[in-house]
């Protein structure tokens, strides 16, 4: 509602993102992990302020490892955070269709999330 229709709402992690991650692991020959997927509104927001009070109190800090609800890649279904994110690198991700957006930090903003993958599929 409040991202201007830039996010989408998928109520879980789709289906090509599930298949596109089991290619993933096991080209790797297993070890990787999803710590997170699919997050609606509330649990963002919930992760949102933990995040927020862990860095220091405001709203910015907040940003620095948290998209505010509506604005998360997670709601689209095509995110992932996962363990084992070492064993891949970009060239491996982007043959199965995944990017890292937030591999290096953005200045004083946003930190690097090198775990948090996204499914583009369009990329091969």
């Amino acid at each position: 509602k409040y991202s201007g229709g830039l996010k989408f709402l998928a109520g879980g992690i789709l289906p090509q993102t599930q298949t596109a991650y089991d290619k993933l692991n096991k080209s790797v020959g297993g070890g990787l992990g999803i710590n997170s997927g699919f997050r609606n509104y509330k649990k963002q927001g919930e992760i949102f302020l933990e995040w927020a009070k862990k860095l220091g109190g405001t709203i910015s800090d907040g940003q620095k490892l948290a998209a505010l609800p509506g604005f998360s890649e997670h709601h689209t279904g095509r995110a992932l955070d996962i363990s084992g994110y070492d064993k891949v690198n970009e060239t491996i991700l982007k043959n199965h269709g995944f990017v890292r957006n937030y591999l290096k930090p953005i200045d004083n903003f946003r930190l690097a999330e090198p775990w948090h993958i996204y499914y583009r599929g369009d990329l091969k």
